[in-house]
């Protein structure tokens, strides 16, 4: 007979995803402050990687093999010749979240370019769920950010267009400034988690995997192939204020307070490979 009250592996799965997109919701909720956002976004991630250990622990233990490491071909949009920036704060993120990363069609244009992730399959589910709302927050706090920039170095400029393209700059440094914020946040819960687990089988999970990510990706993209990353104009203060926005968030989850517009947009396209 089955003991109802030890909940299946299934069910406790379940009861994951559920408050992972409750965080992601109220990350995403109008009312929600920068440092909220941020804080319910990071807690969403912390949970995802902590519930992939203790799995991966479990099968360490019963000596089976460990998870597999797969690729995630995630589509970033090129709108407003702004992919790079986009792509680079995918890129953050994702080394943040553990994987190794690398950018195919990383041109200025106003194309769409893939972020190739390689990670173990949780690592890599984990970023499917949270990458879409983080996008979302970056380019609302980046808009919000550039034209509060603006308007306080407006006069420095004597033509609409050398404005513009200081503005222009601006945002497409927050981007990646933003990535780095956030990866910093995820990358704090990781060391803590990382701490929490020394001197047990989930510390040499954690050290199997990291070294396998790095292995598969040397295998997939070999380093006499990739193409060096040119570097555009830059603005310390855009980077500045994005790595600011994306990791001051306070570690206890206050009540959601104040308004602001709703942000939507459609959500890019991801294909997962082997």
């Amino acid at each position: 007979m089955t003991n109802a009250k030890a909940p299946n592996a299934r069910t406790a799965k379940a009861a994951l995803v559920k408050k992972v997109q409750a965080l992601l919701t109220q990350a995403a909720d109008p009312a929600a402050t920068e440092q909220e956002a941020q804080t319910f976004a990071a807690k969403a991630a912390e949970l995802m990687a902590r519930h992939s250990l203790d799995e991966a622990t479990v099968r360490a233990e019963k000596g089976q093999k460990p998870e597999a490491v797969t690729v995630l071909r995630f589509e970033v949009s090129g709108q407003g010749w702004h992919g790079k920036g986009r792509a680079e704060m995918v890129a953050r993120v994702a080394e943040g979240y553990g994987c190794v990363v690398i950018t195919e069609n990383n041109v200025m244009n106003g194309k769409p370019r893939w972020v190739h992730i390689v990670g173990t399959a949780s690592a890599v589910a984990a970023l499917e769920v949270l990458l879409p709302s983080i996008i979302l927050q970056a380019e609302y706090y980046g808009t919000k950010a550039t034209k509060d920039h603006m308007a306080k170095i407006r006069d420095q400029f004597p033509t609409q267009q050398e404005a513009n393209r200081a503005r222009r700059v601006f945002f497409r440094s927050y981007l990646p400034g933003y990535g780095i914020g956030v990866a910093e946040k995820i990358m704090g819960a990781r060391e803590q988690m990382a701490k929490d687990v020394e001197n047990t089988p989930g510390a040499l999970v954690l050290v199997s995997d990291q070294e396998r990510v790095a292995a598969h990706f040397e295998k997939l993209y070999p380093s006499e192939n990739r193409t060096p990353v040119k570097r555009d104009n830059h603005s310390a203060a855009g980077a500045a204020a994005g790595r600011r926005d994306g990791r001051t968030a306070d570690t206890g989850q206050t009540r959601v307070n104040g308004n602001k517009k709703a942000v939507a947009a459609k959500p890019a396209a991801r294909k997962r490979a082997n």
